[in-house]
């Protein structure tokens, strides 16, 4: 994530966390009306989507909206199992109440017959795991039944070599607008995916000289804030001396009514390709943030920056 800031009348903490939310569907695969699916070739969120819970109800993935989701295929036998119902659930608790994390679960047989069990039998191990999100049924996710969900998640996420789901534990990441943005195989843990986020903060002066302090006053007010992110060196966002990346980054995302970046903690989400992918304005919680309600200072904070850096390759936030 990338972001620009100013600290005068008004400062806004950033936290980052990344991770999305799954519902787990469990038990045998249930035919979902025609009209009440979307097409997996031209969907363009998981809201268009309906699937069966655990008890064989349908649920519409439209009741997720504004929520980041982690969708995964979930197995009872496997040797993941343990570790990421643990990991799952961990996030769960952490990121559910104060971030809006979902996970849906989707049980499924198809990798080396590890989820043999009915629906009853696949609620009562999970129990006894205490797991606690959101349980789907049993369903196919590779070949002519797979579930168009599923179908979709691949279209829009597709793997290396293949596009296939290869094995227990695939995971998809789904911002909170619906969109799948990233994938993980099964090997990679859960709270491995919760580190992929790095934030990115530009100070910037540009907003009411709310940021007037040097590369040295910045860094010790970040420092006494315990600001742990990347942190680089005063920038212009606006006007002929913009930073390259930040004329890139309104390019690629421009803002209502006009591009320009409007003030300061505007927020840019940037995928694992590189590719901006959302933006955001200073009013706005994104769901992989928390910022505080700003608070009035008496004395002006600055924002600390190192000198600048080459950026790191992974997803960036400004604010």
């Amino acid at each position: 994530m990338l972001f620009n800031f100013g600290h005068i009348p008004k400062t806004f903490g950033l936290f980052s966390t990344a991770v999305v939310a799954l519902r787990l569907i469990s038990s045998s695969s249930v035919v979902m009306a025609a009209e009440q699916q979307g097409d997996p070739k031209t969907a363009q969120t998981v809201y268009e989507f309906t699937a069966n819970n655990i008890k064989g109800e349908p649920v519409s993935l439209e009741k997720y909206r504004g929520h980041v989701l982690i969708i995964v295929n979930v197995a009872s036998k496997c040797g993941y199992t343990a570790g990421h119902y643990k990991e799952l659930n961990e996030l769960y608790d952490e990121f559910a109440e104060s971030k809006g994390l979902r996970i849906l679960a989707f049980p499924c047989n198809q990798f080396g017959g590890q989820e043999p069990g009915d629906s009853e039998q696949i609620q009562c191990f999970l129990k006894d795991n205490k797991v606690n999100f959101d349980l789907f049924e049993k369903i196919d996710v590779n070949g002519k039944n797979a579930h168009p969900l599923w179908q979709f998640l691949k279209n829009k996420q597709g793997g290396t070599l293949i596009d296939a789901i290869k094995w227990n534990f695939t995971k998809f990441i789904v911002d909170k607008n619906g969109v799948p943005v990233e994938r993980h195989a099964a090997n990679t843990s859960p709270q491995k995916m919760k580190k992929s986020l790095r934030i990115l903060a530009f100070p910037c002066n540009q907003f009411n000289n709310q940021e007037p302090g040097d590369a040295e006053q910045i860094q010790c007010f970040l420092k006494d804030r315990k600001v742990n992110f990347d942190l680089y060196e005063k920038i212009d966002v606006n006007g002929k001396s913009a930073h390259p990346l930040w004329q890139f980054l309104k390019n690629k995302q421009g803002g209502t009514l006009i591009d320009a970046i409007k003030w300061n903690f505007t927020k840019f989400i940037v995928d694992k390709n590189g590719v901006p992918v959302e933006r955001h304005g200073p009013n706005t919680k994104h769901p992989l943030i928390s910022m505080p309600k700003p608070t009035r200072r008496k004395t002006p904070p600055t924002f600390a920056i190192p000198s600048s850096a080459a950026l790191p390759a992974a997803a960036v936030l400004s604010a």
